[in-house]
């Protein structure tokens, strides 16, 4: 009877070490699953992040003080876009005037272009080379009307928090908006991309009447 006893405990002790077997390799798979992805995710941020410091592959260059703009054709107006926030300072946004790229804010910063008289459409992508290939960054657009040597000032408030805005300021709000900023200019875009050039008159959807 001893005996019986015994060989029926090894047999029970043998069922559940098969058991506890069975039951580990699933776990341990799902462990190795969840650390490869882990580090698959972990050398994405890096590769994107490489190019650049901010995670960007657009570069600004700083001038003081600001450059005057050169003057264009009888009648050509200024966009100024503005960012006076020092908050989301790495976090770069990316102005295209009816789909050609004008210019980028990042920190407490603006830039101004040449317009011809009309209707601009604005886009500003806001969000950094990983945003833009994750899809997870924002776009906004605003129409402008640009008078004859008129001037329009857009407003980037970036100040609540991982959101942007965009809206037209009176020349007064601007002016006193501006003089926390410094003056950029694009200095480096991804590869295929084309630098604005300060002397370009960026044409209207559609003329002024």
């Amino acid at each position: 009877m001893a005996l019986r006893r015994s060989e029926r405990a090894k047999s029970l002790n043998k069922k559940d070490a098969n058991t506890i077997g069975q039951r580990s390799i699933p776990q341990l798979l799902q462990k190795t699953i969840m650390n490869i992805i882990r580090t698959a995710q972990s050398l994405l941020v890096t590769a994107l992040c490489s190019t650049s410091v901010g995670c960007t592959s657009y570069e600004l260059q700083t001038h003081f003080p600001a450059p005057q703009l050169p003057i264009g054709p009888p009648g050509t107006g200024q966009i100024c876009v503005l960012r006076p926030h020092q908050v989301a300072a790495l976090v770069p946004a990316i102005v295209k005037d009816n789909g050609t790229l004008v210019g980028m804010t990042k920190g407490p910063s603006y830039f101004c272009y040449l317009a011809a008289p009309g209707y601009h459409l604005l886009s500003t992508f806001y969000g950094d080379d990983i945003d833009h290939r994750l899809g997870t960054g924002a776009q906004k657009d605003l129409m402008v009307l640009v008078p004859p040597s008129g001037r329009v000032f857009v407003h980037h408030d970036v100040s609540a928090i991982l959101s942007l805005s965009v809206a037209v300021l009176s020349e007064a709000d601007a002016s006193a908006k501006i003089a926390g900023c410094y003056y950029v200019t694009l200095s480096s875009v991804p590869s295929g991309g084309i630098l604005p050039k300060q002397g370009d008159v960026l044409p209207a959807q559609s003329p002024r009447e």
